[in-house]
């Protein structure tokens, strides 16, 4: 049977409003950034189909002399980092919502300091708001020192799916998203179509991130730390094809997959090879160390 996973809003309700709530104020371009601050969202590639899911990395670092002060913890899931795409021909940023918000928490302002000398990073997952072909500008948005600033843009090209794979990916979207949003959580009818599907969009980010569910799916519903060391060598195999950026991720969702089932080792191993702190990284190690039994005195 599984376990009762930690998910920490792996694949989180959106929270669309309430981020608007957190993230009003006064807005400031990333020219506008403190001194020795820098912002950038960071992709594995610039060269993917229309409606794909987009992994980012938002990375947040504080090289100046001073501390700056953040709006909330540096993570979608509440409220502290937005997403915004430039759509081909078109004159205004539009909000781009990240799988990370649904599920998300509302938070009361809080300020979260970030020292000279820190950095910290999040990452974020746009699917299903990127449809239209072309040259696409992506930023993200965070609210420093009580005035909102963006990254540099990151330019994307998004090419036109092949029709059969277009119009399947249409057809079958809502099944497709809800194995993705929910992933190891997802409805068995959304899962058993989405793998289906699996080997119809090849190693296109689409099949990565259902070949991604069926691995962890696996994981989570092995029946035993044997069965898991085995599945684990699928993982293993799956991680060996991702991105950087997309491998990272994915170590944080294996990692809240083994800590369900008190694989503290195997998950903080993971969560240590990950080199930049991110909240999420630090929440699972956190969960570690109260969980994990305390070692007998000799």
């Amino acid at each position: 049977m599984p376990s009762t996973t930690i998910r920490h809003g792996w694949f989180g309700t959106q929270v669309a409003v309430a981020l608007a709530v957190l993230l009003v104020g006064g807005h400031a371009s990333g020219a506008d950034l403190p001194d020795g601050v820098s912002l950038r969202a960071v992709v594995d590639s610039t060269s993917v189909y229309a409606n794909d899911p987009l992994v980012l990395k938002c990375v947040l670092r504080n090289e100046g002399k001073q501390a700056i002060t953040l709006f909330g913890p540096f993570d979608p899931r509440f409220g502290g980092v937005r997403i915004e795409g430039l759509p081909p021909g078109a004159k205004e940023f539009k909000p781009l919502s990240a799988l990370e918000e649904e599920g998300g928490h509302f938070v009361r302002p809080k300020r979260w300091p970030l020292e000279p000398g820190q950095a910290v990073v999040c990452y974020a997952r746009v699917f299903g708001g990127m449809a239209t072909a072309g040259k696409w500008q992506v930023r993200i948005r965070v609210k420093i020192n009580d005035k909102e600033v963006t990254s540099p843009v990151v330019t994307l090209t998004l090419a036109e799916r092949p029709e059969k794979h277009r119009n399947i990916l249409t057809e079958s979207f809502s099944d497709i998203y809800g194995c993705v949003l929910r992933g190891v959580d997802c409805e068995p009818e959304d899962f058993r179509k989405a793998v289906e599907l699996k080997d119809v969009f090849g190693d296109s980010p689409v099949g990565r991130e259902i070949a991604q569910v069926q691995v962890l799916h696996a994981l989570d519903n092995a029946g035993s730390a044997r069965a898991r060391a085995l599945v684990l060598e699928d993982v293993q195999k799956h991680r060996t094809k991702l991105g950087l950026v997309a491998r990272e991720y994915f170590d944080l969702a294996t990692a809240s997959v083994l800590i369900g089932h008190k694989e503290y080792d195997k998950a903080k191993s993971l969560l240590e090879g990950i080199p930049d702190p991110s909240h999420r990284q630090a929440t699972l190690l956190a969960t570690i160390l109260a969980d994990q039994p305390k070692k007998q005195k000799k």
